[in-house]
């Protein structure tokens, strides 16, 4: 499929097909990444995600984390504690309790696609369920994304239409 020298240039890429979750084509999946790409990591700062709001773990996590140092007398630094203490435990979290969804949507269409081989009719409801949870895994990523997204993205879109009206 592809070149020998291409395939020494990114040993560790692949190309595999996914499960059909709206379309009856398999879409092809090509993972690129060269040996540089897997050996150098960077510390990320920490940044709340807007995807945590909906999972009530992450909520619990805040609650805890402020009600503690209320004998301080000086409320900024009671406060800036209070930040400090909630970063440091929802990094904790989201490393050990959040699985990424990236991982999660790959498992259910895998899932999916094991559905749709074995389905000879009588699989039907649990083909739509795992469908709708994909489609719910989507729009919990498409809300991480968007928070990273670059405002102008946000208000134009991902097309050129002014070119065209």
């Amino acid at each position: 499929m592809c070149k020998f020298p291409w395939q020494l240039l990114f040993r560790n890429s692949s190309v595999n097909t996914a499960a059909a979750s709206s379309s009856d084509h398999s879409p092809l999946v090509v993972l690129i990444s060269t040996v540089e790409q897997l050996a150098t990591r960077v510390e990320k700062p920490f940044r709340y995600e807007a995807s945590w709001a909906v999972k009530e773990e992450c909520k619990k996590v805040i609650e805890e984390s402020w009600n503690r140092n209320k004998m301080m007398s000086n409320k900024l630094m009671v406060a800036r504690e209070n930040l400090k203490r909630s970063r440091e435990k929802l990094s904790w979290w989201s490393k050990n309790s959040v699985q990424p969804d990236t991982k999660i949507i790959h498992n259910r269409f895998q899932k999916l696609q094991a559905l749709q081989k074995a389905n000879k009719g009588d699989l039907k409801e649990e083909i739509q369920a795992t469908k709708k949870e994909i489609n719910q895994l989507l729009e919990e990523e498409d809300t991480y994304w968007r928070q990273r997204a670059k405002h102008k993205w946000l208000l134009e879109g991902d097309r050129n239409t002014r070119l065209f009206h």
